[in-house]
């Protein structure tokens, strides 16, 4: 599994770019910690890229709850884009569309936070 956060530190948010396969522990735990020495600045929106994401399993799913949780203790929120695939079959069958703000592209994203 390999990933990327970058920062649009004018538009407040924080763009996390998931790739591969989120199944390990270690993966989960990595992503954790990049996300949580991120959150300690004065950002409040987490914005995910999961268009290259090709599976994720509970561990990874537990995550974005932490990431949804901590944003919203900060008065933001979290939102999804480029979900496809089995991806996007575990999200509609395990209801995770309801849940989360699910977007098609970067660009809605970056719109969705700027008009909240």
């Amino acid at each position: 599994m390999e990933s990327k956060i970058e920062l649009l530190n004018d538009l407040n948010i924080i763009i996390l770019r998931i790739y591969g396969r989120l199944l390990k522990e270690d993966d989960v735990q990595f992503l954790e910690d990049e996300i949580n020495l991120k959150l300690l600045e004065p950002f409040k929106n987490v914005l995910i890229d999961v268009s290259a994401l090709q599976y994720v399993n509970s561990s990874g799913i537990n995550l974005f709850m932490k990431i949804m949780s901590k944003t919203r203790i900060n008065g933001g929120d979290l939102a999804f884009f480029g979900v496809q695939g089995d991806v996007k079959k575990l999200f509609e069958v395990s209801k995770l569309v309801e849940i989360y703000t699910v977007l098609e592209t970067e660009k809605e994203g970056i719109q969705h936070f700027n008009k909240n």
